[in-house]
């Protein structure tokens, strides 16, 4: 006996639950079978392990019992007495019931959590020997008016017309709306956690494709990582040597860049103020001709004529502002062959 009991399996502890419907359903048949008619235990162990498994408060209805051998049956006894009341305990149930929360949106851990309370109410009241196997019409709509809006609908669609549903149909039905809805979220999630994921990679190309584009950026005329057109090197340049720096990197003299066509095949824009082919920048206009003209032939001259005495002369005229306007008489005729001058 001694070799046995060393062997024993420690059983784990048994709580007596905190609402009294919960007796039947889980604390008393737990412990009969665990402890009460385990021949394996002495008295003094099921006396033990029934005071370890009272809580808080609940211990005092066995408080005054010595803790011995033969007050065992006294204790449990007693325990029993204090919350064996069958008809109290079949009104927590039945009320517990009608107080199940009813689902305001369509969600599987609700349904889920509405199919398993009143699964337990309904065993319990079973294991009190109520009839609860009778009750299909009413538990059936006490469920349906707990339900969602779109569940409901549904499951006034999938009952054929003329049918009278049990209670294990509704059971059934709730169970695979739930795994309808389940995998319904699962697939939002996974669209959702795709779409962030092609996003983040997306701005990812993005910038490295920028990253690049920056890194291979080379100006043609000053080699510094910028456009031709924000160079000041060659805007700060005249027309004239604009032109010769854009022929001699071998650049299209339309869009300043490529050099692997030429300007009579560019797909780029034309000039903005002759609209012919070539780049605005490298517009000769009239005003620069004779401009670089005149600074020409006075470089000339001061460079061939000695030094002279100057005199500077300011003349001052007046123009009038009067204009004499061409005016003509013209002669017509109206309908009657008349003639009128206007």
């Amino acid at each position: 006996m001694a070799c046995s009991r060393e062997t024993r399996v420690k059983l784990s502890k048994t709580d007596l639950p905190g609402a009294y419907e919960d007796w039947y359903y889980s604390y008393k048949d737990t412990f009969e079978k665990l402890i009460y008619l385990n021949e394996g235990l002495t008295a003094i162990e099921k006396f033990y392990y029934l005071r370890s498994s009272l809580k808080d408060g609940d211990d005092d209805v066995i408080k005054s019992i010595e803790t011995t051998t033969d007050n065992y049956n006294e204790a449990w006894a007693t325990v029993k007495q204090r919350f064996d009341h069958e008809r109290w305990l079949i009104q927590k149930h039945v009320k517990a019931l009608f107080e199940t929360a009813a689902i305001r949106m369509k969600s599987h851990v609700m349904i889920r959590e509405l199919v398993d309370t009143i699964l337990k109410h309904l065993r319990a009241l079973k294991a009190l020997k109520r009839p609860t196997d009778t009750w299909d019409d009413l538990v059936i709509h006490l469920i349906v008016s707990k339900l969602d809006v779109a569940t409901s609908k549904a499951w006034e669609l999938s009952i054929k017309e003329g049918d009278i549903p049990d209670f294990k149909e509704l059971i059934n039905f709730l169970i695979r709306r739930c795994q309808a809805l389940e995998s319904e979220h699962c697939r939002t999630n996974n669209n959702s956690a795709s779409s962030v994921t092609q996003k983040h990679s997306s701005n990812a190309k993005t910038t490295a494709v920028a990253n690049v584009a920056t890194s291979n950026l080379s100006c043609s005329i000053c080699k510094e990582t910028h456009s031709i057109y924000h160079c000041k090197d060659f805007l700060n340049m005249s027309i004239k040597d604009r032109i010769k720096a854009i022929k001699k990197a071998h650049l299209c003299i339309n869009c300043l860049r490529s050099a692997t066509h030429q300007a009579k095949v560019c797909n780029s824009g034309t000039c903005r103020k002759c609209h012919k082919k070539h780049n605005t920048l490298l517009h000769i206009s009239a005003f620069n001709n004779s401009e670089q003209s005149a600074s020409s032939v006075q470089a000339q001259t001061r460079a061939s004529e000695p030094p002279l005495p100057v005199t500077t002369q300011c003349t001052s005229s007046h123009r009038s502002l009067n204009v004499l306007l061409s005016t003509a008489i013209v002669n017509i005729y109206d309908s009657d062959k008349q003639m009128h001058s206007c």
